[in-house]
């Protein structure tokens, strides 16, 4: 399968040995917080909540990976139960009849 720019696109490329080398070997936790960070300044709902309490409570935060078309809130599931941000991909609902 090819991958191809539906738009104009730039791309910043780095190695994972590379990113272990300059950042060490948490990158991805590093790299996850960061994510975290960007989306909470540009909610509107979350904007001002200081980055020192996003840093405390990111190790309460756990990562969960799913494939396409996995189930990740099942029916029923109770949505406001827990802040949960997308990282990578997205999310549709789905009715079921």
């Amino acid at each position: 399968m090819d991958v191809i720019a539906k738009t104009t696109t730039t791309l910043y490329a780095i190695t994972i040995d590379t990113l272990k080398m300059v950042i060490g070997v948490k990158f991805r936790e590093i790299i996850f917080f960061n994510i975290i960070t960007m989306a909470f300044e540009k909610s509107k709902n979350f904007t001002n909540i200081e980055t020192s309490s996003i840093e405390k409570s990111f190790e309460c935060f756990t990562i969960a990976k799913y494939n396409k078309m996995d189930v990740v809130f099942a029916s029923g599931y109770n949505t406001l139960s827990k802040l949960v941000v997308v990282a990578e991909g997205n999310l549709v609902n789905v009715y079921l009849l």
